[in-house]
């Protein structure tokens, strides 16, 4: 087994208890196998009976163990069935079409590039807003069917982002810039034919085939200030967009 120096230095003078700590962060750290370890840390702590060997993997199991329930902690919004009964029945194809809504200042469009995202200035895409100066972000996504014969029975629609601030101004510092805009949850929806359609999300009772849903907003999560938001500060919102798709 590869060990780095460091931890080669470091194991044998730890006792048990910080021993166990600092394998949980070697595991973390690396791609040593589970079993290495524990031969590794048996010849340190002289664990050489089997009934020893058995109790420290046991207690390394213990740790990985809660590792990985802290590593999924940050699940803040358990995954749900969207669908009544939580599916639909058809002889068909899932089809998800989507577009970016951030790009690089400068950058042609579409990019196609392997620049670095954290190396350019993030500005909004804005090709179809038709000339109306009320929308700053608009980009689109084309659907093509393959036939007439072919028939939507339901389409969904999520807009999403991270979004602790409207502009950041100092690249060196987090969370300092201008504050994020409240009407994150509102957008404008284009169909092939017609104006823009307004809609919204919230969390209030709807008809059936008219559900919308902020599923998760992490501004300011954990308390007042942008600083105590759920990392980077996701927003997602839904709208069962089916009735309008299929029109």
């Amino acid at each position: 087994m590869k060990i780095p120096t460091f931890y080669r230095l470091a194991i044998p003078a730890l006792n048990s208890v910080k021993l166990i700590n600092q394998v949980v962060f070697l595991l973390r750290a690396t791609s040593i196998k589970f079993r290495e370890v524990v031969r590794y840390i048996s010849d340190v702590l002289g664990f050489h009976s089997s009934k020893k060997k058995t109790l420290l993997n046991y207690l390394l199991f213990t740790a990985v163990f809660f590792m990985s329930i802290n590593a999924f902690a940050q699940l803040a919004v358990p995954f749900t069935p969207r669908l009544d009964g939580g599916s639909i029945k058809v002889k068909g194809d899932v089809v998800f079409i989507g577009n970016s809504i951030v790009t690089g200042a400068g950058l042609p469009q579409p990019y196609n590039g392997n620049g670095i995202n954290n190396n350019n200035e993030g500005v909004y895409i804005n090709v179809e807003s038709g000339g109306d100066p009320t929308i700053f972000s608009s980009s689109s996504a084309e659907l093509i069917t393959a036939n007439s014969c072919k028939k939507i029975v339901y389409a969904g629609l999520y807009w999403a982002s991270v979004y602790p601030l409207e502009v950041a101004n100092n690249q060196s510092v987090q969370f300092q810039g201008t504050p994020r805009l409240e009407d994150w949850n509102e957008i404008k929806f284009k169909l092939p034919t017609g104006g823009f359609i307004d809609l919204v999300a919230d969390n209030n009772p709807d008809a059936v085939g008219e559900e919308d849903d902020i599923i998760f907003d992490g501004y300011e999560y954990y308390g007042a200030g942008v600083e105590n938001s759920f990392k980077d500060s996701p927003i997602i919102c839904y709208k069962n967009v089916t009735g309008l798709v299929q029109s």
